[in-house]
């Protein structure tokens, strides 16, 4: 007999009621101990068979009787753990696949239905078959190495740069032994003896950890987002826009990657856009430009190209480097819906500002105007404030004189047929032909006149300014338009 019930006793054989053998009268002196007075021998009966499972009772093939509860489920546990289990052509146990079992339930279980002192419980025909679970991970790592034909791996869904665009490649699916079924098969056949199980290995589908699903909401999410970012995105030198980067080429720098988690971790390419930086000293150093522009007296340029500052890069050490990083940034805030992204773009967080010595273009400034004197009957040229051509000119006859006041020419045309062929209708004159046209108050303007040579003589016109045909032509290529008339007497 066990101290304290805690431990099996070993040395009693029990017959097992089930057999077909001729009835005995029972003689419970045999196994409750010989030897032992009276009074101790019926006390310790007694109290055995208050915590002692009854003989014959197994659970998941493990004998449990004459075992205490606690003693029972660590039989239970060892049954489970110590199992040789057959799968895929291998042999593994049941601790190598992580295989499970309330143990404390189940011999908690058998004692409330079979305990010692309920003779009539002993040696029930329905050996207990607890549920076993097993742990996929525990269970996949050891079949993983042991039977690795067992398993297709499956491939997850990814996102790729195609034909312009983030485009997503469907998952496939792999496939691995059915964990669920195996333990159902291990349930049941753990209460058939202690002999080898073989369970079966039917495969079952096992999804891709990253879906099509996913990678199609990630592509339709980075054409968005690498529009969004590309908006003004380039390298700039003094605020200006020296190398653009359009989201096509901001999309071939980035990475994208299944996270193992069902999502997709975006990265930028170092060496992608390294090969850009090295380029660009050709893209971004240039010379200064030097230009001459023709402006009216309030400076308004009338004439001339803009001048363009002359740039040279100095050092790019570290470039590809800070704008992946910025650039991961941004796009990750695009993914998430950072609403403050558009107004940090608007205020430049995609400009990169390049380091280079700028050489500052040159502007020859010609501040040109017109001058009419009704009194002398001349016109002038003048370009910073100096007369560089007087022309003599003939304006508006006495009741069609030519207005005074300041003006700006707005019009120019090389050659223009004025008054009405229908010489008995208003303005009752026709003159074809009229070279070097250039209006500046209404109907009033200067132009090449060859019908007369009264210029510096007399008034003859009906308000224009009347000048040679040869002086027109040199103040009509002089002058561009807006430039400032002021015609006095």
């Amino acid at each position: 007999m066990t101290d304290g019930g805690t431990a099996p006793i070993e040395s009693v054989e029990v017959t097992d009621v089930t057999e077909d053998k001729p009835r005995r009268r029972r003689r419970t002196g045999l196994w409750l101990g010989i030897g032992i007075p009276g009074g101790l021998l019926v006390a310790g009966a007694i109290a055995a068979s208050f915590v002692l499972i009854a003989p014959g009772v197994a659970v998941a093939g493990a004998p449990v009787g004459f075992h205490t509860a606690g003693t029972a489920a660590q039989a239970i546990e060892q049954r489970v753990n110590d199992a040789t289990i057959s799968i895929g052509g291998v042999e593994v146990t049941g601790e190598d696949l992580g295989a499970q079992v309330d143990a404390e339930e189940a011999a908690t279980r058998a004692f409330e239905d079979h305990p010692l002192w309920k003779i009539s419980d002993w040696n029930p025909q329905d050996p207990y078959a607890p549920t076993v679970t097993i742990d996929d991970d525990t269970a996949i790592e050891t079949l993983q190495e042991q039977a690795p034909d067992l398993f297709v791996e499956p491939v997850d869904a990814e996102v790729e740069f195609s034909d312009g665009a983030f485009v997503a490649v469907a998952a496939e699916p792999g496939s691995g032994p059915d964990l669920e079924a195996l333990a159902a098969d291990l349930s049941t056949a753990l209460v058939a003896g202690d002999g080898g199980i073989t369970v079966s290995a039917d495969p079952v589908d096992v999804a891709a950890t990253t879906s099509t699903d996913a990678a199609k909401k990630q592509a339709a999410a980075l054409n968005a987002a690498t529009e969004q970012v590309a908006q003004s995105a380039g390298f700039y030198a003094d605020d200006e826009l020296a190398v653009g980067v359009s989201a096509k080429t901001l999309s071939r720098w980035l990475n994208v990657s299944p996270d193992g988690h069902g999502g997709f971790e975006v990265t930028a390419d170092v060496s992608s856009i390294n090969d850009l930086v090295g380029k660009l000293p050709e893209k971004v150093d240039r010379e200064a430009k030097n230009v001459t522009q023709i402006v009216d007296t309030a400076g308004n340029v009338l004439e001339g190209d803009d001048a363009q500052d002359g740039w040279t890069l100095k050092d790019t050490k570290g470039v590809a480097e800070t704008y992946a990083s910025t650039l991961e940034g941004l796009i990750v805030r695009a993914l998430d819906g950072d609403d403050d992204l558009k107004d940090d773009l608007e205020g430049g967080a995609n400009r990169f500002a390049l380091d280079v010595d700028t050489v500052e273009a040159e502007v020859t400034t010609l501040e040109r105007r017109l001058e009419v004197d009704l009194g002398k009957l001349q016109a002038y040229a003048i370009e910073n404030d100096k007369v560089v051509k007087t022309f003599p000119v003939s304006p508006g006859k006495a009741g069609s004189e030519t207005d005074q006041g300041t003006f700006k020419t707005y019009v120019k045309l090389t050659s223009q047929n004025m008054g009405n062929e229908d010489t008995t209708e208003p303005p009752y004159y026709y003159t074809p032909n009229v070279p070097n046209v250039m209006y500046f108050n209404g109907s009033e303007g200067f132009h090449g006149t060859y019908w007369h040579n009264e210029f510096g003589v007399q008034p003859m016109s009906h308000g224009c300014v009347n000048m040679s045909v040869a002086d027109s032509k040199w103040l009509f290529d002089w002058t561009p338009v807006g430039t400032d008339v002021w015609v006095h007497a």
